[in-house]
């Protein structure tokens, strides 16, 4: 079974012309020997929901999704992937990204990284010699955003106007157990961030200390956030703190 999904972007002044779409997947077959090995690919990043935040009004807002050691070590081969392409991705907000390995609290050369992204050219870029992943390193992808010239929040999600943080891998060889590995900051943290030190957990979910607060709800509080004062301990708690 084969599934194809397609994103389409909103076209701009082309006067109600007519666009014509022959997206699809062209199948080969070959009467040679099989391959030694089948190819996988994983998706790492940040879940694209609600809690990923970006504040408006700023020339560099970072974040930083990961695929730990924990979540990857009974699902890779004992002697590791290989990783042979990298599709890097984020929205119009995007300036960089960087898909970083960290093995055995070291930190390696980055699998990928683009300083110059542009959300609408995607490509996969082939990795010359091939990266090796072992069982039990550490994945992340490390995105940077441009939102100076944004007047609200922009959460996480694949719409147009929301953002993600991701990174598709190529590998070799396939595994069944593992095919996407993606973070979100845990729950209490996600609120200690945004200074809430209580939530009723149900909708429209209010808040309820600290007394400042009290009263609003958490959507209230996103809208009229004092950004500017509060992005240091929002950027700091969000980088440090742990994750599911």
């Amino acid at each position: 079974l084969y599934f194809l999904e397609t994103y389409y972007e909103p076209f701009k002044d082309l006067n109600n012309a007519k666009i014509f779409d022959n997206s699809g997947i062209r199948f080969s077959y070959t009467s040679s020997a099989r391959r030694p090995n089948n190819a996988g690919i994983i998706t790492i990043g940040i879940q694209p929901i609600w809690t990923h935040i970006i504040p408006p009004g700023f020339r560099k807002v970072t974040s930083i999704g990961y695929c730990s050691g924990k979540s990857n070590e009974h699902a890779f081969p004992a002697d590791g992937i290989t990783i042979v392409g990298v599709q890097m991705q984020t929205h119009e907000m995007g300036r960089s990204i960087k898909v970083r390995l960290v093995r055995d609290g070291r930190e390696l050369p980055p699998i990928a990284q683009d300083h110059n992204l542009d959300s609408e050219y995607l490509e996969y870029r082939m990795v010359n010699k091939g990266i090796r992943v072992l069982p039990g390193d550490d994945l992340m992808v490390e995105c940077a955003y441009d939102s100076y010239d944004k007047s609200k929040l922009t959460l996480g999600g694949y719409e147009a106007h929301q953002e993600i943080c991701q990174a598709t891998l190529v590998y070799y060889p396939r595994q069944e157990h593992l095919t996407s590995c993606q973070s979100k900051p845990k729950t209490k943290n996600f609120l200690k961030s945004l200074n809430i030190e209580k939530l009723k957990n149900s909708p429209p979910f209010t808040i309820e200390l600290p007394s400042k607060y009290a009263g609003k709800t958490l959507e209230e509080h996103l809208k009229t956030y004092d950004w500017k004062t509060e992005f240091d301990h929002f950027e700091r708690i969000s980088k440090t703190s742990p994750f599911d």
